[in-house]
């Protein structure tokens, strides 16, 4: 038996990254995993000579200085981006319209606004909470020591309280608010398979935070996501720790041509 100083449950990407963290700071780490492959959404599966995306086909964040690339230079992994298409990192298409989101906020707001020109004062408001929303939220990370503040201090400095107010928002709040016709609802609801629930059931804030950093750069790994996620697996194991999976025999009776790498 092995002796380790964390046990993780899951190897999606949270799991992954938290035990690749651990890891290159000192600790023995297993991670344990029900499926055959590492990875959660972001895993890839094989069938005959081709590799699919299990899910995710794009993420945000992977640029010079943001987050994904701050931690993959902190666990010492190289794994170069492609950005998406500037003109059409998402492409949204409902009874009504054909849209192309665009990189870069006022962009998009721009090319709203050409497609909905009767709803440009309900486009600007969305925008503009957008906008406002996503600018407080940076501030608030990059300013508030969180553990020497009660929750409410937080909102005591007049800068903080819009945020304050909208936390309870859903993004259908915000839609009302603006009074959105249902086609433009519609579309800008479009990303929502990211986070998976309806507009009325999802917080503004989570919506922000998507919406306005892929508005910032959208990315896929240039050797395809099993790189990305191998890379994070091989910072584990280089480094003393596991990853186990179960078997996959069980999992692959369609995919009889499929060949999983298990690490053990």
């Amino acid at each position: 038996m092995n002796n380790f100083d964390y046990v993780i449950l899951g190897a999606g990407l949270g799991g992954l990254s938290a035990a690749a963290c651990l890891t290159r700071q000192g600790y023995r780490v297993a991670v344990l995993e029900q499926h055959y492959l590492p990875g959660g959404c972001c895993h890839t599966f094989s069938y005959g000579d081709y590799s699919f995306c299990a899910d995710v086909h794009y993420i945000y964040q992977c640029g010079e200085g943001q987050a994904v690339k701050q931690f993959l230079n902190y666990i010492d992994r190289d794994v170069p981006f492609n950005s998406l298409n500037p003109d059409c990192i998402d492409r949204v298409i409902t009874p009504e319209v054909d849209f192309r989101i665009p990189l870069d906020w006022e962009k998009f707001r721009d090319r709203l606004n050409a497609t909905f020109p009767e709803e440009t004062k309900g486009i600007n408001f969305y925008c503009d909470e957008i906008k406002q929303l996503h600018q407080e939220l940076k501030q608030l990370t990059h300013k508030v020591h969180w553990y020497d503040l009660e929750w409410s201090d937080w909102f005591s400095l007049p800068k903080y309280w819009h945020l304050f107010s909208r936390r309870n928002w859903t993004l259908q709040d915000l839609y009302d608010h603006a009074r959105l016709s249902p086609n433009l609802q519609d579309l800008l609801a479009g990303q929502s398979g990211d986070y998976g629930l309806p507009p009325n059931e999802i917080a503004l804030i989570t919506h922000t935070s998507l919406v306005w950093d892929y508005s910032e750069g959208a990315y896929y790994p240039q050797h395809h996501f099993k790189h990305l996620v191998d890379s994070i697996v091989s910072a584990i194991t280089e480094g003393g720790g596991v990853v186990k999976f179960s078997n996959p025999v069980q999992h692959i009776e369609h995919f009889s041509d499929a060949h999983p790498t298990i690490l053990a």
